[in-house]
């Protein structure tokens, strides 16, 4: 996108911030959530780097709020289905015949839980883009405005990090 067009959306952006934030909010229904998205886009907006032509900037700019918006509510699916998952993962466990390994696995589940809680907010995201949600180094890379060299750094420390502990 030319910097004009950039500058464009920037500017529509700061016009219509309160438009945005209402129609992220309709969308995500939690206003602290939705303002946090509208900040995101304001990032976003301001990593695009791309020479493309825009001819509907509003509808650009609205599509971007709404994509922003389904993004985030796939993550928010996505962990819920991740915290039944892990849930019900340690019921099993602890109901297991082998005492042992049910203490273990919970162990092991719990200190994983831990790690990715104690990860940088954005090594985290992009982590569990990859890991759960299933995006390509590419995608989180776009999504970022970072190159797909940064994300596979930051997937590898969420391992090394996650591991770290688990080793005997």
């Amino acid at each position: 996108m030319g910097q004009t067009d950039k500058q464009k959306l920037i500017s529509l952006y700061q016009e219509k911030i309160e438009e945005i934030r209402f129609f992220i909010r309709s969308r995500v229904k939690d206003a602290g959530v939705a303002e946090d998205l509208t900040q995101d886009l304001y990032l976003r907006l301001n990593a695009i780097k791309e020479p493309t032509v825009v001819d509907n900037i509003p509808g650009y700019l609205f599509r971007m709020a709404h994509n922003i918006s389904i993004d985030h509510l796939r993550l928010e699916k996505r962990q819920q289905f991740l915290a039944t998952d892990i849930a019900k993962l340690m019921d099993t466990f602890e109901g297991g015949r082998d005492p042992r390994f049910g203490v273990d696995a919970k162990l092991e589940l719990e200190q994983i839980q831990n790690q990715l809680s104690s990860l940088p907010e954005r090594c985290r995201k992009i982590f569990l883009l990859n890991r759960i949600e299933g995006l390509t180094h590419k995608e989180i890379a776009a999504r970022f405005g970072i190159t797909t060299r940064a994300v596979e750094k930051n997937i590898k420390k969420a391992l090394e990090h996650c591991l770290r502990d688990l080793e005997p």
